[in-house]
């Protein structure tokens, strides 16, 4: 890591006094980062779009500093940490603002991989591989700041707005209303298939590439609760993400179960493709609800086809 050591001490003889004395400058502030936010300035480090809580707690910093013509790394993937309410997270490297300086700042989350410039030590690209981090997210945010004469700087600590870079996706299945309590309703082994779980983020211009791992799928898990006739909707268990892609072929399966008395009486998998009549595209930081709308219960009716007349009259003979 690199470190840059600050004077915080002048001497100067000051004339026309009878002794010298010793004047100090201001001791030098470290460099430090706030609160983050995730795509919404109210809700701090947690990811309100989940239905669940999803809170950030942790991220990689990478940063330069450039002064009289000079560009320093100072951080260089430094992990930095803290919970939601912290004014103030905890960050592995010390670092100081020096005066009349420019900073860039950019924090990343939950990547597999980042590639960085050879020169700045910025980060150039990130590698997102679902296989790898399963259910993973990732999280961008860029911010700069200066100082003046003093050395104050435009911000500290510094405070990050993260950008989601994948899509999210979650299912939610529902059932036309029907009258008999003793029917519910799950489906299981939610699943998309062939889609793209690995790409490359450019961060220069803003675009994934290398989406070439369409060999697994991705699983949802089933139903948060049972298909009820006081419940007609009902999330997946996991929401998932993907990398952006547009997609004619996109797969989706999953097995429906009826239940009776809260025992399997039946189950049927089903399959579906996204995409197959007009091309559907995930895009960065969008969430998506694939909606199944399961089919109308196969009600037992009954009905009087025919009444069959009596046969041929039969004689009885008594003596």
């Amino acid at each position: 890591m690199k470190k840059i050591i600050f004077s915080v001490m002048a001497i100067a003889a000051l004339v026309g006094c009878s002794k010298d004395q010793t004047i100090e400058t201001p001791a030098a502030e470290r460099i430090g980062f706030g609160q983050p936010f995730v795509d919404n300035a109210t809700r701090l480090a947690i990811d309100p779009s989940y239905s669940g809580t999803k809170s950030l707690t942790s991220f990689n910093v990478y940063g330069t500093v450039t002064g009289n013509g000079n560009t320093v790394n100072i951080f260089d993937g430094d992990a930095v940490t803290g919970k939601v309410g912290d004014a103030v997270w905890a960050c592995t490297e010390e670092q100081y603002w020096t005066p009349s300086c420019s900073y860039n700042f950019t924090a990343i989350a939950d990547a597999t991989s980042v590639a960085t410039d050879a020169t700045t030590g910025m980060p150039t690209s990130i590698t997102f591989n679902e296989n790898t981090t399963a259910g993973g997210d990732v999280l961008i945010a860029i911010a700069t700041a200066t100082t003046n004469e003093a050395g104050t700087p435009s911000q500290n600590p510094v405070a990050f707005t993260f950008s989601h870079l994948l899509s999210k996706v979650k299912f939610t299945f529902t059932k036309a209303t029907y009258n008999n309590t003793r029917y519910t309703f799950n489906v299981k082994d939610i699943k998309l298939t062939n889609p793209y779980k690995q790409g490359v983020y450019n961060i220069a211009n803003g675009t994934w590439g290398s989406q070439d791992i369409r060999t697994s799928e991705i699983n949802f898990g089933q139903l948060e609760a049972v298909i009820s006739k006081t419940a007609l909707s009902q999330e997946s268990n996991y929401e998932r993400m993907l990398v952006p892609a547009t997609y004619t072929d996109l797969g989706v399966s999953y097995t429906l179960v009826t239940l009776l008395d809260g025992k399997e009486i039946g189950s049927v998998t089903k399959t579906a493709t996204i995409g197959a009549t007009t091309a559907v595209t995930f895009a960065a930081g969008k969430a998506y609800n694939i909606i199944a709308a399961l089919g109308d219960n196969n009600l037992i009716t009954f009905t009087v086809k025919e009444l069959n007349g009596w046969d041929t009259e039969t004689n009885i003979t008594i003596p």
